[in-house]
């Protein structure tokens, strides 16, 4: 059953904790149309989704057993973004990888409806390693794309108000250097990954900006 706003048992049970027992005896006992259903609550959230963005590796391993099938790990939410995209915003590491190991490697590349990939997600929180996580696991590509207003991660993640003020592109004349603060040493670092991860292109717009 639901209650008020819409959500199942087995949501309460993704945030409570990476109890992979729990999510197991939910989904043993009826809850699969939970999984692959409607979106749930007022987030319209669906629970492959909710566990991604909470890191909850357990519960994304027990949800994709017992569906016997990663379609339930490639499934799309309000926005578009995938269970992939939520952990990327959110720096889950752990949980990208365990999408891609759980067969639902596809997802890592693909965009929200407004173009946005997980590589842009990165680039929204200045998280270099989950750039250097989608390299190693053959998603470079994406570093290139851009969404639909046309920014690449790295004009993405200039547009950032921290860093759109003295630091602007000076940064990448300058990658060896320490002066710059806990942000300023996150971007140094993700410029740093996106030009390992062949992206050095994208800090050139097409009218050389």
């Amino acid at each position: 059953s639901q209650d008020s706003a819409g959500n199942y048992p087995l949501m309460y049970a993704i945030r409570g904790g990476d109890h992979d027992d729990c999510i197991r005896t939910l989904l043993c006992h009826g809850a699969p149309e939970e999984v692959s259903g409607a979106p749930q609550g007022p987030r319209s959230d669906r629970p492959a989704h909710l566990a991604a963005r909470l890191g909850r590796e357990n519960c994304l391993r027990a949800i994709a057993e017992l569906c016997q099938s990663a379609k339930c790990l490639e499934a799309k939410g309000e926005r578009g973004e995938t269970p992939a995209y939520e952990a990327a915003r959110r720096g889950h590491v752990n949980v990208v990888r365990c999408l891609y190991e759980l067969g639902a490697d596809a997802t890592l590349s693909m965009a929200r409806a407004d173009g946005r990939t997980p590589a842009h997600a990165a680039a929204l929180s200045c998280d270099s390693d989950i750039i250097d996580c989608l390299c190693q696991l053959g998603c470079q590509a994406q570093l290139l794309e851009q969404d639909g207003q046309g920014h690449t991660p790295a004009h993405l993640v200039f547009t950032m108000p921290s860093a759109a003020d003295d630091l602007h592109l000076g940064i990448i004349h300058d990658l060896g250097t320490h002066k710059f603060g806990h942000y300023h040493y996150r971007l140094q670092n993700f410029v740093t990954a996106l030009i390992k991860g062949g992206a050095a292109s994208s800090f050139v717009t097409t009218d050389n900006r």
